[in-house]
């Protein structure tokens, strides 16, 4: 795949969820498990959000499924509760362009973006400040920081 892939997006296929949840465990795998614990949660039941809550969206690379994004709308905030891409497309732009298009893709309603990043994951909080997301709190129990953007005004 080119630096300059065509990068689509599109509901994931339930034949993807499997693969995805892998790659949250692997993406993850030195604090997904004690956030779990936090949260009074299991594996089990955490795929079971993961299929139930919010929607989740595959992001493509020239037509190669290349990680994905999942969201939920409530009280007029769009939260990102994962923004993973796989390994082998990292550092292409891909985790930028799902950034905006779920932003210029969110409903009227959506005043706020909210994602959280682990403190561990420095790369990750570059991108979303560069997207102009900004910490707002932090989560020391789970040692992550919860990052906001405020939607501009429509004209």
């Amino acid at each position: 795949m080119s630096q300059t892939a065509v990068v689509t997006f599109r509901a994931a296929k339930e034949t993807e969820y499997a693969g995805f949840l892998d790659l949250i465990h692997q993406h993850a795998a030195d604090y997904l498990e004690p956030s779990l614990t936090l949260l009074g949660l299991d594996k089990t039941e955490f795929a079971h959000l993961f299929r139930t809550r919010g929607q989740v969206v595959s992001i493509l690379a020239d037509r190669a499924v290349a990680g994905f994004y999942w969201i939920e709308e409530r009280d007029g905030t769009l939260h990102i509760h994962g923004l993973v891409i796989k390994p082998e497309f990292q550092k292409r732009g891909l985790a930028a362009a799902a950034l905006a298009h779920l932003e210029t893709g969110a409903s009227p309603d959506v005043a706020r973006f909210e994602l959280g990043v682990h403190r561990a994951n420095g790369r990750a909080r570059k991108i979303y400040e560069r997207a102009g997301y900004r910490v707002t709190r932090a989560l020391p129990d789970f040692d992550f920081s919860i990052m906001h953007k405020d939607r501009p005004a429509q004209s």
